[in-house]
């Protein structure tokens, strides 16, 4: 162990002037983070729906191969629906469909062809899988029940499944739980194209993994290489919730290169842990993103970075893992519901927030939040790599999915407390910010005891300034170091330039924060310069007998020393923090000619020297 259908009232035309959502992020044009005024039938980047009678909950969100969206979910009645309408929310009919299924789990997935899977319980309490022909060409968007599949349309499962994947090849990877309520563990089975149980999976298609106590899947991906990743929760000896993750050969057998016999338990010291969603980055690094619960009221969202072979990955974040809170009160309830990876590598979550103290009915933020492929917040989306959204209700995102352009599609529920006729929700939120500004070049160059920061610009509306910030290596702030005029209107080519003639030593890092004449301001993208000290090495006595005397550290930065013989091998190496002076024993090494090389933040240097 290593320490989350048809409708039987419209209500959608009125519910318009019902709701009213204030974004909490500070925009210009279109920041990155920002609602996308481009979807929805009021351009307004949300549409409301409410396919039941009252309380209406979007659960689960997929999207077909020409990105139409489709809202899987349920109703006061626990009437279970599923929502289909185009890649910007528009439709001509309301579109819904009611199934004859209830109480079931909302896994869905979508094959290469469009046709869409879905995790059922019916009336008759049969668990299974239902595959759907979506009618594309009807504004209504009716789903059509494929008797091709299995048994007219579905196949009985040996277990419910709360989540599923497709792979390349159309089988469809389910997981769910086996055994009884007081102890059950992760079940793992493989659905053929035409709906038949893959017997070659496992054993005669089923695969059950037993971690600790009540193991409870939650995510699958599917790794290019075919196999399987599946995570989920574990409940320990002490009672505390971890994250846990199971890998699997193509034909279902534990990997055992992955963790412990193909298993693997992330633990948060003594906090409990809910949801966890899955990622995979692009070089088969494993994102796990879920709610971390402290021992007090609060709960944050929380990543947490596996290398490909289940160990945690120091690299991200904070020794392997980095929590979010939403607001600095000891009061707040954070809470994820699910995750997607950018093809840039970035990372997004998405659930709720909200402060008891400060909101005693309940009133609950949709919350957003986009890290880097490091773990660290993206500055550049939303405020500080935050949204949230609020509509003096309950609000809460349920699911995320990433369209063909990048921009971020969210479904969730709004419910005012007290209300009767509520529905759920899509937004769509742009992932990349639109400056009133072209900016066609942003560089900077080191000179001998400054940094120039040139930028150039091909049109500008409404510009006021730009403020140039910074931030050190080991630092995640950026600063504001200087101000520089825009020419405000403009469409021809504009130069600016700003030397920083106090750099910080080591590795700065620059951005441009483009305000407005209203006061509203969108940031630029990044770009970084290494600036070494002006220190200068020194080592002595050389030759040397005994001791080895190294002058001219870096004491802000860790300093990694090595020693090479004249063949290039290295005979010793050693790393030193907070000193400028290092004393190195070298009465054991043979004599002849040597290398003693130097690396830190602002240091790349060789240094040859002869033992006697």
């Amino acid at each position: 162990m290593r320490p989350f259908l048809t409708a039987k009232t419209n209500l959608h035309a009125s519910l318009f002037c019902v709701f009213s959502f204030v974004l909490f992020s500070t925009s210009a044009f279109a920041q990155a983070g920002s609602l996308d005024l481009t979807f929805g039938l009021n351009h307004n980047g949300i549409d409301y729906f409410a396919p039941g009678f009252r309380d209406n909950y979007g659960v689960s969100i997929a999207l077909l191969p020409d990105d139409k969206i489709v809202v899987q979910g349920y109703d006061w009645d626990s009437e279970h629906f599923v929502v289909c309408v185009d890649k910007d929310g528009y439709y001509d009919i309301y579109p819904t469909n009611k199934f004859d299924s209830r109480r079931g789990s909302f896994a869905m997935a979508v094959q290469s062809d469009s046709k869409l899977l879905l995790a059922c319980q019916d009336y008759n309490e049969t668990i299974g899988v239902s595959r759907y022909t979506v009618d594309t060409s009807n504004p209504k968007y009716l789903l059509y029940l494929d008797s091709s599949y299995a048994s007219n349309g579905r196949v009985t499962t040996s277990f419910q499944a709360s989540a599923m994947k497709v792979q390349d090849d159309n089988k469809l990877v389910i997981a769910g739980t086996a055994g009884n309520t007081d102890n059950y563990d992760f079940a793992v089975s493989r659905i053929n194209e035409n709906g038949s149980i893959d017997s070659s999976f496992g054993v005669n298609g089923i695969v059950i993994t037993d971690f600790d106590k009540n193991d409870n899947p939650n995510s699958i991906t599917i790794q290019t290489d075919g196999k399987i990743l599946v995570a989920g929760t574990t409940t320990n000896k002490n009672g505390k919730t971890d994250f846990i993750v199971s890998r699997y050969e193509s034909n279902g057998e534990p990997d055992s290169s992955f963790g412990v016999n193909g298993k693997e338990i992330v633990s948060f010291k003594k906090n409990n842990t809910s949801v966890p969603t899955l990622g995979l980055q692009a070089d088969g690094r494993i994102i796990l993103g879920g709610t971390l619960n402290d021992k007090s009221d609060s709960s944050d969202f929380v990543l947490a970075g596996l290398k490909s072979n289940g160990e945690y990955d120091s690299s991200f974040g904070s020794n392997g893992w980095v929590t979010t809170s939403f607001d600095s009160s000891s009061w707040e309830q954070a809470g994820v519901s699910s995750i997607a990876l950018a093809p840039d590598g970035k990372i997004i979550m998405v659930g709720s927030t909200y402060n008891n103290a400060q909101y005693p009915d309940s009133y609950h933020y949709m919350a957003l939040a986009r890290y880097n492929t490091n773990g660290e917040l993206d500055e550049t989306f939303g405020e500080g790599g935050k949204v949230k959204l609020i509509n003096n209700g309950y609000n809460h995102a349920n699911s995320i999915a990433l369209q063909k352009d990048g921009k971020i599609i969210v479904v969730g529920t709004a419910f005012k407390s007290g209300g009767l006729y509520y529905p759920f929700v899509i937004a769509r939120f742009n992932a990349e910010g639109t400056l009133p500004i072209t900016l066609s070049s942003f560089t900077a160059t080191r000179k001998s005891k400054s940094i120039m920061l040139n930028w150039q610009t091909v049109s500008e509306t409404n510009s006021a300034y730009f403020s140039v910030e910074r931030k050190a290596g080991n630092n995640n702030t950026f600063t504001p170091i200087g101000k520089v005029t825009s020419k405000g209107n403009s469409n021809q080519l504009q130069q600016y330039s700003f030397e920083d003639v106090s750099p910080l030593s080591g590795t700065n890092y620059y951005r441009l924060k483009q305000v407005d004449a209203d006061g509203k301001f969108t940031y630029s993208k990044t770009v970084k310069v290494d600036f070494g000290s002006t220190v200068t090495l020194k080592l002595y006595p050389n030759p040397v007998k005994d001791v080895l005397q190294l002058e001219g550290l870096n004491a802000s930065s860790s300093n990694q020393l090595s020693i090479a013989d004249a063949s290039g091998k290295v005979v010793a190496n050693t790393t030193v923090t907070g000193i400028t002076t290092y004393i190195w024993n070298l009465k054991q090494l043979p004599g002849g000619v040597y290398y003693l090389s130097v690396k830190s933040d602002n240091t790349n240097a060789s240094i040859k020297f002869v033992k006697e």
